[in-house]
């Protein structure tokens, strides 16, 4: 026997006996392990597996048992107070915390790790998946919010704290419809694809990891943990065995042989949590104990949902039932049905949707978690269902059950005129049509599906041998679109506009730009596919504009607005996203009026269609005060800034990234205004929530660092503001590269200060680094240019280095009045330092002439 060959069956025997209990395992290893050989490694292996298991089998159902320790309780750990233990585990404790300094009235869970489970790697692999899990911000992912280590140096995770009732119970107690089951479902199903699009595989949804508010929001929990803490040593194989950490029943098959985990395992396992909500029964039966049991047990395919529904009841233990049995009766009461109806109700499209999700082959199931969600619209639609055989005499009766009135009544008039053969001919038409466009639809999510998982893997440093970057994965991930679909190109147009939006983020604006050039002229070929065209020409508009190139953003908008508008229904978001991002190209060019005018339309647009409370509309209103504020209007801003963010609010709570948006954008406008008591309130409530959701390093967080140094040096707290300029730009060169506009912005504010403070060798040193930095990344025209040239020309000519300092104002004073126009405030700034020189010169027939200027 080979190695290989021999390793497999130690693998196999393990995977068998792992789930035994210890005195059990005896009969089945004699039964399965005739050679003493193998059955040694075996038991050598579960010996080890037992010392661990604790480590290993930790889950969200460790707070259901009694705390093992309260060392921390009463202690700070971090910027939290720990106040209660909510459960204790074979992996650490978990404890219930609050913010130490009150900033948020927030209960938080914080996961501590145990002695003796902090080696080098693990917190490595600790440190490497916090930063990815903090990419998760979705109102039904539980939030994880900081982390870091105790003072004893063991790490700790900082969670939303979720008070809810696992998704079963809470539908069987408050027995929800199959319609509402399925509605709440749907929104899971956006929870999970949030993830996968964000490149994350949970690997263990099950009912105990989706709870579910009193206010009826799900809450998705327990992302990664088991692959973030799994020892690495030991080898690939041993490494394969320890990351076993799963609960049987919900399971993928590929996931219990030990095989390559990808997004299609979680589809599997909705499709169980899907089973279970709408027939009250597992899909097997009895608990299944170990990997043997699950292998014979899924040799077949389960019972349809509608059949398992009005069977015995169900063998599983009792108290993990809301109704306290599984009969038939209790199963349809908890569902406002009876026997008979509930059967109905599940029978056909149901239950085939679910057999699909649950197939024993991951390319047999749906590609995506969205792909299953929006086939539950289509069944509940009454519409056909991508998981049925797609046969004419299928998708007619789904037709006649969509439209029965119209085709009772339009089957009268044909058959009074003998024309049933033009009816069949239409609507066979009909059909096959709508048959591709579903299809169609199908392939370009699974490719696309595929293709993101295939990136996360190109960042995988055991696949490259060292740590990837993001825009390394990014280069890579475009060579790979290129090469791979170029024979689908509505799916390399969709893939190219996503990486070059990254690109985008990243700072890396021309790449962009010659990225996001490429889809739009893909998108072009492609006339009867307008979204992908439109997507890719809002992002290369907001290209061009971080380019400075306003009159080229202006023009693309204005296509993708008209493309839009042309092809989309009114209530679309990509109407009023693109109208949005076009008022703000056209307030920057000066246009004020016109940009009002499409705020105004696009929030008009936005309460039609999406009523008061969206996030949309919440945007759009900030739009709004930036551009009557720009007007000088702040009494009409400030207004607009607060409803905005009270609609935000209303829609997720405090702990939500938005919020910290709304309220650094409503500091602003406090600001401006002239309040700054108030608006100093918000920017730093603005600054704890961003430092708490998304850490201190985040571009974020660095951006309302900026805006509240602005503002202090407003308000003549210059030192103030030089501190938290510096905090900005102690992140360049690690997570903000020169090219960002915040490096150049924050450099200005603190050659500001440093002048105000009478530093004026500091001042000029700085400003003219911001200067350059501006010069590097924009256009020669860009009022950016202009109003860095007006600061470093006040600066020279304080420095009393007038010859010098002239060029620069003079040059200042006319880019300002191209760009903004004479009556800006920005102009007007700019024209006052350029008498200040000749006055100081003293040249008071220049000053004179400038001075006439002022109206």
């Amino acid at each position: 026997m080979t190695d290989d060959a021999r390793w497999e069956d130690v693998k196999r025997a393990f995977q068998q006996a792992a789930d035994l209990p210890p005195a059990s395992r005896g009969a089945l290893l004699d039964d399965i392990c005739p050679d003493p050989d193998i059955r040694r490694d075996v038991e050598s292996l579960l010996a080890s597996h037992d010392r661990s298991a604790g480590f290993l089998q930790d889950t969200a159902a460790d707070a259901l048992a009694p705390p093992a320790r309260d060392e921390f309780l009463g202690r700070r750990v971090g910027a939290y107070q720990v106040t209660g233990v909510i459960g204790s585990g074979g992996m650490g404790v978990v404890y219930l915390a609050a913010r130490a300094d009150a900033a948020f009235e927030m209960p938080v869970a914080i996961k501590i790790v145990k002695r003796g489970m902090d080696s080098a790697d693990i917190l490595r692999r600790f440190h490497e998946e916090r930063q990815t899990l903090a990419r998760l911000h979705h109102p039904n992912i539980a939030t994880l919010l900081d982390g870091g280590r105790t003072d004893d140096g063991r790490p700790y995770l900082v969670m939303e704290y979720v008070r809810g009732t696992r998704v079963d119970r809470y539908c069987d107690e408050r027995r929800l419809t199959v319609r509402e089951r399925l509605r709440l479902f749907h929104t899971i199903c956006q929870a999970v694809q949030h993830a996968h699009q964000n490149l994350i595989v949970h690997r263990d949804l099950k009912p105990d990891n989706i709870l579910v508010t009193d206010d009826g929001v799900p809450k998705l929990i327990d992302f990664g943990i088991a692959k973030m803490l799994a020892p690495a040593e030991g080898g690939a194989d041993v490494t394969t065995l320890v990351e076993r950490r799963m609960t049987l029943a919900y399971a993928s098959p590929e996931q219990v042989r030990g095989e390559p985990i990808g997004t299609a395992s979680d589809v599997y396992s909705l499709g169980v949590i899907l089973y279970e909500l709408l027939s009250g029964h597992r899909p097997y039966g009895a608990p299944l104990l170990t990997p043997f049991a699950y292998e014979r047990a899924i040799a077949l395919a389960p019972k349809p949902p509608s059949t398992r529904a009005a069977e015995a009841a169900d063998t599983r233990p009792i108290a993990e039932s809301a109704t306290g049995s599984a009969s038939p009766e209790s199963v349809a009461r908890a569902r406002q049905a009876s026997i008979a109806s509930l059967a109905k109700q599940l029978h056909g499209d149901l239950d085939t949707i679910v057999l699909k999700a649950m197939h024993r082959e991951p390319d047999r199931r749906y590609a995506s978690a969205e792909q299953l969600a929006e086939d539950l619209d289509r069944e509940q639609e009454g519409q056909p269902v991508l998981a049925r055989p797609d046969t004419p005499a299928y998708r007619t009766a789904k037709f006649i059950g969509r439209h029965r009135a119209g085709v009772l009544s339009l089957a009268v008039v044909l058959l009074a005129l003998t024309g049933g053969l033009v009816f069949t001919l239409w609507q066979a038409r009909v059909i096959r049509a709508e048959r591709d466009r579903a299809q169609a639809e199908m392939q370009k999510t699974q490719q696309i599906s595929n293709f993101l998982v295939n990136m996360l893997r190109s960042a995988d440093p055991e696949e490259q041998g060292r740590n990837v970057t993001v825009a390394e994965a990014l280069d890579r991930a475009l060579t790979r679109a290129d090469r791979e679909l170029a024979a689908q190109p509505e799916q390399l147009a969709a893939i190219r506009t996503t990486i070059g939006s990254t690109y985008l983020q990243l700072g890396q604006i021309d790449k962009s730009v010659a990225v996001l050039e490429r889809a739009v002229d893909i998108g072009r070929t492609l006339p009867g596919a307008p979204r992908p065209l439109a997507e890719a020409l809002s992002d290369l508009a907001g290209a061009y504009e971080a380019q400075g190139r306003l009159d080229r953003a202006e023009a693309i908008d204005r296509e993708a607005l008209d493309l839009a508008r042309r092809t989309f229904p009114a209530g679309d978001d990509m109407i009023t996203s693109v109208m949005l991002d076009l008022s703000s190209v056209v307030k920057d060019r000066g246009a004020l009026k016109d940009a009002e005018a499409l705020a105004h339309e696009a929030i008009a647009l936005l309460r039609q269609h999406h009523g008061e409370d969206s996030e949309s509309l919440a945007q759009a209103l900030n739009n709004l005060s930036v551009i009557v504020g720009t007007e000088g209007r702040w009494d009409e801003a400030v207004p607009l800034n607060r409803e905005s963010l009270g609609i935000i609010r209303r829609l997720k709570g405090d702990a939500y990234p938005p919020v910290a948006a709304s309220m650094t954008a409503l500091a602003s406008a406090l600001e401006a205004s002239g309040r700054y008591e108030e608006a100093e309130t918000y920017f730093r409530q603005a600054l704890a929530l961003r430092e708490q959701v998304l850490g201190p390093d985040h571009p974020s967080t660095a951006w309302t660092h900026y805006s509240y140094a602005s503002m202090l040096v407003e308000m003549g707290q210059y030192a103030r503001a030089a501190q938290e300029a510096n905090i900005v730009l102690a992140l360049r060169g690690r997570v903000l590269p020169d090219a960002h506009p915040i490096v150049a912005a924050s450099l200005g504010v603190a050659g500001r200060a440093a002048m105000e403070q009478g530093d004026l060798q500091t001042a000029e040193r700085e400003l003219r680094e911001s200067l350059k930095l501006r010069e590097a990344s924009l256009p020669p025209d860009h009022w950016l240019i202009a109003s860095a040239k007006s600061l470093l020309g006040d600066c020279l000519t304080r420095r009393r280095q007038f010859a010098a300092a002239e060029p620069l104002l003079v040059q200042a004073y006319d880019g300002l009045t191209r760009a903004v126009g004479a009556e800006d405030t920005r102009t007007r700034t700019a024209l006052t330092r350029l008498i200040a020189l000749y006055d100081a010169w003293p040249r008071p027939a220049d000053a004179a002439r400038y001075r006439r200027l002022i109206k």
